[in-house]
């Protein structure tokens, strides 16, 4: 479908790897939300969707990089998209392993967990680890981005905290990922969202880019959705996981905020500067029609269609019970004192 805005192959290929980026602003905050309550947790979905976000994200940057190379590499002295535009996905996802997996190595080395399954009880030690995991997770991002392989800073900072979890066991995780939860409602989530609402510009929007871009987004979410649909069947999962996870990968803002306006900035003449207005507002448009949607559906449909682990469904049966028992205790104590 994204031919129909252009004629050049190349130029389509920009705009299907800068529409189908998965959010993990919008898809994060909700899945972890869900995962708090115990919704998912039993067959891992939460951790699946969220696993999969920057993966996608490296994917599609790389993907992106490759094709605005080769349009804008016909220039004078230039002789197209070398080498390294097309070995960069590949690199960058073993870039993002590895940078993550010696990150998590070194944080276990320099605070070992001296007894498994023995949860923090001082201090220190939990702002400790809490300052070595966040300084691991910026040095990484940023370093990654500052050397070009920004694609790679997303991932190796989700292999950096999978490992460290790993090394630091569960019981010795869960107070520091209460720490950064609080700190990602209060502080980062809103700063997150504000600078993606501003970075999105209305104004680039034109009539017949509306009418196309509706109809490329309905195209490729459906082929979207339902390959992802097919694709989950093959875990064991239940029609109504399945269909959550599909509607949990549509979300679209950070990626399309980012690298929107790239192929628009590297134009050289009227045509391109025509085909990067049209990229620009179809991004624009992805984002106002998926993000909200998305995030609504996570919220809205995760509790209806994922199962509640047992364990949380005991403490919920735990927390009603005594209500009930403390109204059948005054009945009977009323009952006995109206016989004497």
């Amino acid at each position: 479908p994204f031919f129909l805005l252009f004629s050049p192959p190349i130029w389509a290929a920009m705009l299907g790897f800068v529409v189908s980026p998965i959010s993990p602003a919008v898809v994060v905050p909700g899945l972890l939300s869900l995962q708090e309550r115990g919704y998912g947790t039993t067959t891992g979905i939460p951790t699946m969707v969220v696993a999969a976000a920057p993966l996608d994200d490296v994917l599609s940057i790389a993907g992106f990089g490759i094709f605005l190379g080769l349009a804008h590499g016909g220039g004078e002295g230039s002789g197209g998209a070398s080498w390294f535009d097309f070995a960069k996905a590949p690199l960058e996802l073993v870039l993002g392993v590895g940078v993550g997996a010696i990150g998590a190595a070194i944080l276990a080395a320099l605070s070992p967990t001296s007894e498994e399954g023995t949860p923090i009880v001082d201090k220190n030690l939990l702002q400790s680890r809490l300052a070595l995991l966040l300084g691991a997770v910026v040095a990484s991002a940023f370093g990654l981005k500052r050397v070009g392989f920004s694609g790679a800073s997303a991932l190796s900072v989700l292999v950096l905290s999978i490992g460290a979890a790993q090394a630091w066991g569960p019981a010795a995780t869960k107070p520091i990922s209460a720490k950064l939860a609080e700190a990602w409602n209060l502080v980062a989530q809103p700063v997150l969202f504000g600078l993606v609402g501003s970075a999105v510009a209305v104004d680039s929007l034109e009539p017949r880019t509306v009418g196309v871009g509706l109809l490329i987004l309905m195209c490729s979410l459906s082929v979207r959705c339902s390959v992802a649909f097919l694709v989950v069947g093959g875990r064991g999962l239940r029609w109504q996981e399945r269909l959550f996870t599909a509607l949990a990968w549509v979300p679209k803002a950070t990626v399309q905020a980012a690298i929107g306006a790239l192929a628009l900035d590297e134009a050289t003449n009227e045509e391109e500067h025509r085909m990067g207005r049209d990229i620009l507002g179809v991004a624009v448009l992805a984002i106002l029609c998926t993000a909200p949607a998305g995030a609504v559906a996570i919220s809205v449909l995760g509790p209806r269609l994922l199962m509640m682990d047992k364990e949380e469904e005991e403490e919920e049966e735990e927390k009603e019970v005594p209500r009930g028992l403390g109204s059948c205790s005054c009945r009977l104590w009323r009952c006995r004192g109206l016989r004497r």
